[in-house]
């Protein structure tokens, strides 16, 4: 039989393809074989992440938005709970998708909520960027600056060098 991974593989390669039905297949059949795992380490969750959440977006696709939030909601309970920072970028994405799903079923607090903290989110990161661009468009615009002040300095010598050579001829 196939390992784990090779199942979420061959899951999203179908689901690529538009092969759904195949895709969801495996991507149930290795969620069950993630669950017979010993523990509860972070390969583990990573399974269950990359199996999961394909599951959902397929679930989705096909207006099964129950399902997907029932997926959606542990999948974001894991992430939660999680104390390492390894799914800051999922927990972005699992929001968005369940914000969407709760608007789907008509649990439009819930959209709005989930929605709301994806957007302190999402600003966050966009003042963090500004601050970020604003400091390397400062240090561009000084090192324009200063390349622009060196090239005209060096005009000037060459400026000088040349009226020099000039009066040696001359004299």
């Amino acid at each position: 039989s196939c390992s784990i991974e090779t199942m979420i593989q061959l899951g999203n390669a179908y689901k690529n393809f538009g092969q759904y039905k195949k895709a969801t297949e495996l991507f149930r059949n290795a969620v069950k074989k993630i669950m017979k795992l010993k523990g509860n380490g972070l390969e583990k969750k990573s399974f269950i992440s990359e199996a999961v959440f394909p599951l959902s977006q397929i679930y989705q696709k096909f207006g099964l938005y129950n399902e997907a939030v029932k997926l959606l909601e542990k999948l974001l309970k894991m992430y939660l709970k999680h104390q390492g920072r390894e799914f800051i970028f999922e927990i972005d994405k699992t929001k968005m998708n369940l914000a969407e799903s709760y608007d789907k079923i008509g649990k439009k607090d819930e959209a709005l909520k989930t929605s709301s903290m994806i957007m302190d989110i999402l600003e966050n990161k966009v003042k963090f960027e500004k601050k970020k661009s604003n400091k390397i468009k400062a240090y561009f615009s000084k090192e324009g600056a200063i390349d622009y002040i060196m090239e005209k300095r060096r005009k000037t010598i060459e400026e000088l060098l040349s009226d020099i050579e000039k009066r040696k001829t001359l004299i």
